[in-house]
């Protein structure tokens, strides 16, 4: 998974954009502690970032699996054919919504 200039994904130093635009930055610890700055700007009316630092070694579920459709067109699978997939208990509680 790219998410740094070491994995073949560079991205933009965030604080510095956000700063361009005059939006105050937060930055979310990865215990997900609300600090009283952090309360205090989700019930401020005002844009704000909110940072979240990845570890590039996370894994994520699911993942979606797509493939190259007839027509040349990426297609995603439904939800329940992605990774990990759904137990047939799960799929069919899900279908019924369908």
């Amino acid at each position: 998974m790219g998410c740094d200039n070491e994995t073949g994904l560079g991205l933009p130093d965030w604080s510095k954009f956000f700063d361009a635009f005059d939006i105050p930055v937060v930055n979310l610890e990865p215990d997900l502690s609300f600090s009283d700055a952090v309360l205090k700007s989700l019930s401020d009316p005002s844009p704000h970032a909110y940072l979240v630092r990845v570890d590039p070694d996370q894994t994520y579920f699911p993942k979606i699996t797509s493939q190259v459709s007839e027509k040349k067109d990426m297609v995603s699978s439904p939800l329940h054919r992605m990774s990990l997939e759904l137990s047939i208990e799960n799929q069919e509680r899900l279908m019924r919504y369908l």
